[in-house]
């Protein structure tokens, strides 16, 4: 009987450290995210200096395939008061890019953000930027529970690379002008 009292003891004292164990690391995790919250935005320059684009914070990276897309691409994603940054990259064959090629493209990508956020478009239109031109589209969603969200995709396609820009915000956010600081700061290179 002693026996078993010690252990409940020991039991709930290791409970003990590691709630607190626990708790110490939500902290540090909460003030790590405070940090990067708070800084400025800065310069990020992709790996194959292809481009160049502002984020909150220094990006984080990864290599997916993207459904849809003709090829694998890099994504890199910064979160900042509750919004999303995303610029994803694809290496394209040295095929010739004609206007039925870069349709079924842009077809492609555009019924990808429908089936990945289970919305409806509310605007698409064609964009010249510079010397390239942009597909845009705004979807309106309902990707968890009841918030809805509004998503705002830029899509460029030129010889040997394809370009999603992407920004996802609460639609009761009315905050466009961070978005727009976001798309603006966006640069193709090469």
């Amino acid at each position: 009987m002693r026996g078993l009292a010690l252990s409940l003891i020991l039991v709930a004292v290791a409970g003990d450290v590691v709630a607190q164990g626990l708790g110490a690391a939500a902290d540090r995790e909460k003030k790590r995210r405070e940090a990067l919250r708070a800084q400025e935005w800065q310069e990020f320059r992709g790996p194959a200096g292809d481009f160049k684009v502002s984020f909150p914070y220094p990006p984080m990276r990864k290599r997916e395939a993207i459904p849809g897309a003709p090829t694998m691409m890099d994504t890199f994603v910064a979160v900042k008061n509750e919004r999303s940054f995303v610029v994803r990259v694809g290496e394209l064959p040295r095929a010739s890019l004609d206007q039925e090629t870069r349709a079924k493209m842009l077809g492609g990508v555009r019924e990808t953000l429908l089936r990945e956020s289970r919305g409806q478009i509310e605007r698409e239109r064609p964009l010249r930027i510079g010397a390239h031109e942009w597909n845009e589209i705004r979807i309106r969603t309902k990707p968890e529970g009841d918030i809805e969200m509004l998503l705002l995709g830029r899509v460029c396609i030129v010889p040997e690379r394809i370009f999603l820009l992407l920004s996802a915000a609460k639609a009761s956010d009315p905050d466009t002008a961070t978005t727009e600081k976001f798309f603006a700061s966006f640069e193709i290179l090469r």
